[in-house]
């Protein structure tokens, strides 16, 4: 791994090589902290600038995803297991507070609300339906007290995405009933609290099948009713009621990587080309506009 100086272009430090590659990376900005896991499962916390080794942590197996997390009890790493278990590990400390199995034996992917106070965990290559946590409950599970979880009545997601603007709303890509054809559905969801149990309430807000042309890799929300999603090298923009509101195929080779935010879009390819778009909030629902291309770009 390496730091760079943004402003002068110039190497910060680089950690000692590793003995295994690293997969994933997260960091906690106001902790000045970074934190790697590697193909072993070795997760290792940094001073971003020092290169200090704070603390380490090996996992029973390979990670399959790694998402920083802020709660009201302190700040916390969550690493799911290629084996299915997500773990809740303090930062910097890097001890385990609890660990919840989410899909025994099955590889899943995480992503985390914009709020934190949800965490989705969708299992990979199977046909059971994803499920979301509420983060709140996680560093507090026991043997007596599991966490606050639910399940969505969906099956074979692949593709989740947390809409901006709206911290509880969520689009999940899925098969439909009969597994033939690609679904994009828009949940929100809420918690129900009774005497001595919170619960989930999960709301299906809207849903849309894609054209069967169409396989996403990448999927991304922009304020609280657009999506957008890369197939191949077009970049297609939808509402969440399914209406397209442009199709851009700007890139000669697939997108590899797509950044969001409230003012511009950056797509990149295996043309090694990135692509700029930005917003024009001028009018009632977003529009996107081309502007203008980098070579000599990057897949990420």
């Amino acid at each position: 791994m390496r730091a760079w100086d943004l402003h002068e272009g110039t190497e910060i430090w680089s950690s000692p090589v590793q003995p295994a590659p690293l997969v994933s990376l997260v960091a906690y900005p106001q902790l000045q902290l970074v934190v790697t896991v590697d193909t072993q499962g070795l997760i290792i916390v940094w001073k971003a600038e020092t290169r200090c080794e704070q603390a380490s942590f090996c996992l029973p197996t390979s990670s399959s995803a790694m998402e920083a997390c802020d709660h009201p009890d302190g700040t916390f790493l969550l690493v799911a297991c290629a084996e299915g278990n997500l773990y809740v590990l303090t930062v910097p400390q890097l001890q385990v507070v609890s660990r919840v199995i989410t899909f025994p034996h099955l590889s899943v992917n995480l992503t985390c609300s914009p709020d934190q106070q949800w965490v989705f965990v969708s299992p990979q290559d199977s046909d059971s339906g994803p499920k979301v946590f509420h983060t709140q409950s996680l560093p507090h599970q026991s043997e007596d007290k599991s966490p606050v979880s639910t399940t969505f009545p969906i099956r074979q997601s692949s593709r989740a995405c947390w809409a901006p603007d709206e911290a509880a709303r969520l689009m999940v890509m899925h098969r439909d009933d009969r597994g033939t054809q690609l679904v994009v559905t828009t949940f929100e969801l809420k918690t129900k609290k009774s005497r001595d149990r919170v619960n989930i309430l999960v709301q299906q807000l809207a849903s849309f099948p894609l054209p069967d042309t169409m396989m996403p890799q990448l999927m991304q929300g922009h304020g609280s009713q657009v999506i957008l999603l890369a197939s191949g090298s077009e970049l297609v923009v939808f509402t969440i009621h399914g209406l397209q509101l442009v199709a851009f195929q700007d890139h000669q080779r697939p997108i590899t990587s797509m950044w969001v935010d409230l003012n511009r879009v950056i797509t990149s390819s295996l043309d090694l080309s990135l692509r700029v778009y930005l917003w024009n909030k001028e009018n009632k629902r977003p529009v996107l506009k081309s502007c203008y291309h980098l070579l000599e770009g990057s897949h990420r």
